[in-house]
């Protein structure tokens, strides 16, 4: 499936499936990026690189907490499994990633909960 093939009804279906869980609010978002990468020497192209990411996330807010699924495969299959199974509670993965050997800054922690918690309002 192809990113043009998602329609306003699939997505539709799959934010209607994410809130069978109960929750409050649910969204789905798609992203398609495309790169391109550049090396140049004495004004000459030495090398170039470009790719292509795309894929969705179903994020569900339920009271006071908020689940994240995605895939990079858009497929309506994919779409149906994480409305339904993948679904990830963002404080709770940050606390599990603090007991690990994952590192990232207080800042960016703090600032993902602080945007997770203006969605909710």
């Amino acid at each position: 499936m192809q990113l043009d093939d998602l329609t306003a009804d699939l997505l539709d279906a799959t934010i209607r499936r994410a809130l069978r869980h109960g929750g409050d609010f649910a969204e789905v978002y798609v992203e398609d990026r495309r790169s391109l990468g550049l090396s140049l020497e004495d004004r000459r192209v030495e090398r170039a690189a470009g790719g292509r990411e795309s894929g969705f996330g179903v994020r569900l807010t339920s009271g006071d907490r908020t689940y994240y699924s995605y895939s990079d495969d858009v497929s309506e299959a994919d779409l149906q499994r994480a409305a339904e199974l993948r679904l990830l509670d963002l404080p709770e993965v940050i606390i599990r990633l603090q007991s690990t050997n994952f590192r990232a800054s207080p800042e960016v922690i703090r600032a993902l909960l602080e945007q997770n918690a203006g969605r909710k309002k």
